[in-house]
């Protein structure tokens, strides 16, 4: 589409709004989810299990109200394009507002933050294989050893003793 034929309207300036709005509501909710993902590290470290999983929690809700906005987001830029006629807001240039340039830096920051989100869940998912790995042994370690305390406390059996014959 040629430039100079796109015309942002009213309501297309208030979709463009919205649009930023939901981007930086996003962009929050990414940012709170790296915190977590960080803190669930921290946990792993101390093997602080309910830490991990109070972490993991909060992480679930926000996953939730992430996939809320990107919902929103679709929707919204479906009817911006369908106002406008245009398949990507690229074809807007100049960018009629800082909208433009808010939203813009937004998901930016959305991406490199979810990046390293990827980043630091793989850490711990290896994390989380290495302490479970660690418990599983310990839990072996511990029912060997409840095996031969059970061994060792078994009464000696002395009166039932029959003298064992020499003859074969």
């Amino acid at each position: 589409m040629e430039n100079s034929a796109v015309k942002i309207d009213k309501d297309a300036l208030d979709i463009i709004k919205k649009l930023t709005q939901v981007s930086l509501q996003k962009k929050d909710c990414i940012e709170q989810y790296y915190l977590l993902t960080d803190g669930q590290r921290s946990a792993l470290d101390e093997e602080d299990i309910d830490g991990f999983q109070s972490a993991f929690e909060e992480k679930q809700e926000l996953a939730s109200k992430i996939d809320k906005l990107d919902e929103l987001y679709l929707k919204l830029f479906a009817d911006l394009k369908q106002r406008l006629n245009i398949n990507s807001l690229e074809e807007i240039k100049p960018p009629e507002s800082s909208y433009f340039k808010r939203m813009k830096g937004a998901v930016e920051t959305i991406i490199e933050v979810t990046e390293s989100c990827v980043a630091v869940d793989n850490e711990n998912i290896k994390r989380a294989n290495d302490l479970l790995r660690k418990y599983t042994n310990e839990i072996k370690k511990s029912k060997n050893m409840k095996t031969v305390i059970k061994e060792y406390q078994k009464p000696e059996i002395k009166d039932n003793v029959k003298p064992v014959s020499k003859k074969f």
